[in-house]
């Protein structure tokens, strides 16, 4: 693979950039460009260092987490199943049952967003049922979007995901 920023070298170092909006983006640079924008390996022996800084950061967040408690704490939501609150969703991206992606769906979009790039589960399938698999969830989509087409009235948009629907099955 090419260094996306020199296009000569072969890319060496890879890093994730995640913006503030939740957009990830891969970059690969070789190893003399990763030294010019500051991104060095462990070739270079910095390991521990690199552990180290990544320790000192969460001890950090989880001081500041604590300190930063507010009135609304106590009015947090809680799961009535696995007694989860947003505070501790929050801190280790994790829900405790199934009930958490309903009670918690506001919170939880921006924090699958940040973890995973995608607020939409895209899963592995077996490879036997996969095809049909894919197939089944996008008639599931396509009849939810026709579904809401026909509820505002939009008969065009219906009429043309109902061929699209047939023309799947």
């Amino acid at each position: 693979m090419k260094c996306d920023r020199c296009s000569k070298g072969r890319a060496s170092v890879h890093s994730i950039e995640v913006s503030d909006g939740g957009s990830v983006k891969d970059i690969h640079l070789c190893a003399d460009c990763a030294k010019t924008v500051g991104l060095t390996g462990l070739e270079e022996g910095k390991f521990e260092d690199m552990i180290q800084h990544l320790l000192n950061e969460a001890t950090k967040s989880a001081e500041t987490d604590k300190n930063e408690a507010t009135p609304s704490d106590a009015n947090e939501k809680t799961c009535p199943d696995c007694g989860l609150t947003i505070k501790a969703l929050r801190r280790s991206g994790k829900f405790g049952c199934e009930k958490d992606f309903h009670i918690f769906r506001e919170a939880a979009r921006p924090i699958l967003l940040r973890l995973h790039g995608s607020a939409t589960h895209k899963g592995k399938a077996a490879l036997i049922c996969g095809e049909a698999s894919r197939k089944q969830q996008t008639i599931q989509a396509l009849e939810k979007q026709l579904d809401d087409a026909i509820r505002s009235e939009n008969y065009e948009l219906a009429a043309e995901l109902r061929d699209r629907i047939k023309g799947i099955s």
